[in-house]
């Protein structure tokens, strides 16, 4: 795990009164405490739009996670190989070419005034950011990279992204989705904003591939339980040639004059898209923090999650919340092993019949069960269950097994 330095952000010097090698830094403003609810209610991050929204109540989260005395114009760089990539950020301070962006003009020449330990924070050789890592890597050592990378550049921003190696691993979705979690708490103790990315596709690793979906979605519950931008940098390739992937069948494509051409011509590669993408995002969340949400209103999720009025969603479903957010009112529905911690309840009304999977990541000291519920059938699993439902309403039920047990978790619901 990863043991933070205990420097300070606003001046790197080691810090007397810090805290022990066993807690996190909390910075002198502390951030908002994990899964503290959102003001009118968690903000749906619904799959089509290229970026999450940023409404007036996100940008006022957003500001309460910064930590005075962060550089206001530096950002990291964590992440593996697709982050390390010379195509990726770093031609931005050699040759590039916005096209019919230049709003973005003033973002770029704003963030390459940042200084980050002596160079912009385009062309800084991250340690949060080294090829062939996951997550787990950039967590571990004492302190570990993560920690050693904010604390050298003190950035108000962090560009996040893994998550390839570990489906080309063969991670489990729930081992992958801890360790993403956790990095992304950590960094927000940090008091610094995480902005996070879905992965492209491996066309060349069937196996991984068809994990991708899965593990995007808990990047999607991840950041919008804890109200924090995201990129479908995954969507975003999918209308390009060979889905903007290269001929390794790994890593992104670049265009033949770089990856910082953001020419129509340009932006049929898999890197000068991300680094499009990835412009907008900071452009959106540095407008947030001045006080200019992107958006002015979003859906916002429906129900209280108890049985009488559960969460009501849509397909495929994703959601970041406490077990404490429901109640415990029911040991027994019908299936799997009797339970005595609080339960969640989500509802999806179907039109069809549908192969329906639920699964769930939780972390450790946290144990749920999960439910599908539909009419006379009742499938559970203690990481996943599956079952074919519809037409009509379903429940998803997330149960801690013991009052001791109750915690957050991710819960994703999607047909097979």
């Amino acid at each position: 795990s990863c043991t933070p330095s205990g420097n300070r952000p606003d001046d790197g010097v080691p810090d007397p009164d810090a805290p022990t090698d066993s807690q996190p830094y909390l910075p002198d403003a502390s951030p908002p405490a994990d899964g503290a609810p959102l003001p009118g209610g968690t903000v749906l991050y619904a799959e089509g739009p290229l970026h999450s929204p940023i409404t007036p109540a996100i940008a006022a989260r957003l500001q309460a996670i910064t930590a005075p005395g962060l550089s206001r114009q530096v950002f990291a760089k964590v992440g593996d190989s697709i982050t390390v990539s010379p195509e990726f950020l770093y031609c931005f301070d050699g040759s590039f070419d916005l096209g019919a962006h230049d709003e973005l003009a003033p973002t770029l020449s704003y963030f390459k005034t940042g200084d980050a330990a002596g160079t912009t924070p385009f062309s800084r050789d991250s340690l949060a950011a080294r090829g062939g890592t996951t997550a787990a890597d950039a967590l571990a050592g004492d302190p570990c990279t993560l920690e050693s990378e904010l604390a050298e550049v003190d950035p108000r921003i962090a560009v996040v992204m893994f998550g390839t190696n570990e489906v080309r691993f063969g991670w489990t979705l729930d081992a992958a989705g801890t360790k993403l979690w956790a990095l992304i708490d950590q960094t927000i103790t940090r008091g610094t904003i995480p902005i996070l990315s879905t992965i492209p596709g491996t066309v060349g690793f069937a196996e991984g591939d068809a994990q991708i979906p899965s593990f995007n979605r808990i990047v999607r519950a991840i950041a919008q339980g804890r109200h924090l931008p995201l990129v479908d940098f995954n969507r975003a390739l999918e209308p390009l040639p060979n889905n903007g992937i290269s001929s390794d069948q790994l890593h992104p494509s670049a265009a033949p004059g770089g990856g910082c051409v953001l020419t129509t011509a340009g932006l049929q590669y898999g890197y000068n898209m991300r680094n499009l993408v990835t412009l907008e995002a900071l452009a959106r969340v540095d407008a947030a923090l001045d006080g200019e949400p992107a958006n002015g209103a979003a859906p916002t999720r429906a129900g209280s999650g108890v049985a009488a009025d559960p969460f009501v969603g849509a397909l495929p479903l994703v959601d970041l919340v406490a077990t404490t957010a429901g109640e415990s009112a029911i040991s027994n529905h019908g299936c799997g092993a009797p339970s005595t911690g609080h339960e969640v309840v989500y509802r999806v009304t179907l039109s069809q019949s549908t192969q329906l999977e639920a699964f769930v990541v939780d972390p450790d000291g946290v144990d749920v069960d999960v439910y599908i519920i539909a009419g006379g059938t009742c499938v559970s699993g203690d990481a996943s269950a599956t079952a074919t439902v519809g037409p009509g309403p379903v429940d998803i039920v997330v149960d801690a097994r013991t009052a001791g047990s109750d915690g957050e978790f991710i819960l994703v619901v999607q047909p097979r």
